[in-house]
């Protein structure tokens, strides 16, 4: 998502859905979905081209956006889901 997608679910009032807590969960949500090839072993052969497409998609970007939105709990999934687009993806090297 981006940041001001983030930041109009934080604005959003608790009693209807939005709020920190909110953005931080949907955020953490996300993150850990991008994170499923990298922890399943089923992915292992594609995971160098998941990682290009995620990096064209600008996800390394948005997820260091994110990191305001996370609890701090959660930062170490955001961290981890980086690391790894950096360390797989030639094009993200260029990046880091």
């Amino acid at each position: 998502m981006r940041d001001n997608q983030l930041l109009s679910i934080q604005e959003w009032p608790v009693y209807a859905g939005g709020g920190q807590q909110a953005a931080a969960t949907i955020t953490t949500q996300i993150i850990k979905t991008f994170n499923i090839p990298f922890n399943q072993a089923y992915y292992d052969k594609e995971v160098e081209q998941i990682s290009a497409e995620l990096a064209k998609a600008e996800i390394i970007y948005l997820t260091l956006n994110a990191l305001k939105y996370i609890s701090k709990e959660n930062i170490s999934i955001a961290v981890t889901l980086i690391s790894r687009l950096v360390f797989n993806a030639e094009s993200s090297k260029t990046f880091a």
